[in-house]
């Protein structure tokens, strides 16, 4: 069986589920980028590697969290969505704009 490597992925939300599928995509991917709400939120993940809600989790090199929705979605193959079914419709709104139609969500 042939495995399918993507160049670039995006993971939106950064809670528990979305940071276990961070790590994982990272394994099979080139970059991935994981959109969270607050710069504050991205600059510590980034420099830590660790996310609040997994702290024992360090996040691989070749992940990129930022909280610029021009910056995750605007060339990536495919975007994993993990927002919370009750933030979906509003997190749906907000980032339309910026998810390329090209991508598989």
């Amino acid at each position: 069986m042939k495995k399918l490597i993507v160049e670039k992925v995006a993971v939106v939300g950064a809670g528990a589920f979305g940071t276990a599928l961070t790590k994982l995509a990272a394994q099979n991917s080139g970059v991935v980028y994981q959109l969270v709400r607050d710069a504050e939120v991205a600059n510590k993940s980034n420099s830590t590697r660790c996310n609040k809600h997994l702290p024992t989790f360090k996040l691989p090199s070749n992940v990129y969290v930022t909280s610029s929705p021009a910056e995750a979605l605007g060339k990536v193959g495919i975007i994993i969505w993990t927002v919370p079914a009750s933030s979906c419709l509003e997190a749906a709104q907000h980032l339309g704009q910026w998810i390329n139609h090209d991508s598989i969500v």
